[in-house]
């Protein structure tokens, strides 16, 4: 009989609010964690790390959230894919990602995101279609990949790609780039 690492999976229901208990958590040996659409409570960026500290796999599909922060020492994998929030600004320090897959939903995390990830970050997929990203905060969640071998990137602008703040050749690692319906170069002053 294989042993399977404990795995947490949340069925979609905005009815139920998801916490991570604080003490004597029943997710210490959780290294896969996946929620779908359910309401992630702020005090979910302080309970990450501590009540889960062997997690390595975290998927967020739908939910609403409304932390400010994902944090984590061990987080390997992350997912987060059209969760809704009023937030400006998301915040990921995960100095072990080696994954990230963001689809932005329309409206949401109009500042961006501020990514402390490392040097292990070897794959990202970013997905911005229709959201109000300004160009600057486009070229600073870019600068943040520098060190992935694979970028997936959809719904960039073409001037957030040429930004002379952001020079591709500090890209040394990358060796596959997909760019899939980016926005034309505007002549507009």
């Amino acid at each position: 009989m294989s042993h399977q690492a404990p795995t947490f999976g949340v069925p979609r229901s905005f009815e139920h609010r998801f916490q991570i208990p604080l003490v004597g958590s029943v997710f210490r040996r959780l290294k896969t964690m996946n929620l779908y659409g359910v309401f992630v409570d702020h005090g979910f960026q302080e309970r990450l790390n501590s009540g889960c500290p062997v997690l390595e796999d975290l998927a967020l599909h739908h939910c609403r959230n409304e932390f400010v922060a994902i944090q984590s020492d061990t987080l390997k994998n992350l997912l987060v894919h059209y969760c809704s929030c009023h937030n400006e600004l998301l915040v990921i320090r995960a100095p072990c990602l080696v994954s990230l897959s963001f689809k932005f939903p329309y409206g949401c995390y109009g500042n961006g995101i501020s990514l402390q990830a490392g040097n292990s970050l070897a794959k990202a997929a970013i997905f911005i279609d229709g959201v109000e990203l300004s160009q600057s905060g486009q070229t600073i969640l870019l600068g943040s990949l520098c060190n992935v071998t694979s970028l997936e990137l959809r719904g960039f602008s073409a001037m957030a790609l040429l930004d002379k703040e952001l020079d591709f050749t500090t890209f040394d690692n990358l060796r596959t780039l997909s760019l899939n319906w980016y926005s034309p170069i505007s002549h507009d002053a």
